[in-house]
């Protein structure tokens, strides 16, 4: 049933996004599940992160939004507008995060030990 509702949840957030956005799905580390992931839209240099769980329906479930600069290894977020919490967890105006390609095409985001896995869907 929890993992009906997420595709739910998904297919929700997935509607509202703009169609010439990358979107990147936040998922599990192996095996584990996520009961409430994350949800980055990037559009050129800006990025919007939602979650159904955490943000508000009058905000289009947008829990942190900003601009951003990819490199090969390095992910910036910067003139943050926090919402509420996101895996970023932290408050500082700019985040500078490790970032590489996984085995099977999945993104990992570092932050410190932390490892933030996602799917690209264009």
């Amino acid at each position: 049933m929890t993992i009906m509702i997420n595709y739910l949840c998904v297919l929700l957030l997935l509607i509202s996004i703009n169609l010439h956005a990358e979107v990147w799905y936040q998922i599990g580390y192996k095996d584990t599940e996520l009961e409430c992931p994350d949800v980055i839209e990037i559009t050129k240099q800006h990025y919007v992160i939602s979650n159904e769980c955490y943000g508000q329906e009058v905000d289009e479930y947008r829990i942190e939004t900003g601009a951003l600069t990819l490199s090969n290894r390095l992910i910036t977020f910067s003139n943050r507008e926090v919402l509420s919490r996101s895996f970023l967890q932290g408050l500082s105006n700019t985040l500078s995060l490790d970032i590489k390609q996984g085995a099977s095409g999945e993104v990992q985001i570092l932050q410190g030990q932390n490892q933030f896995n996602f799917i690209i869907i264009n």
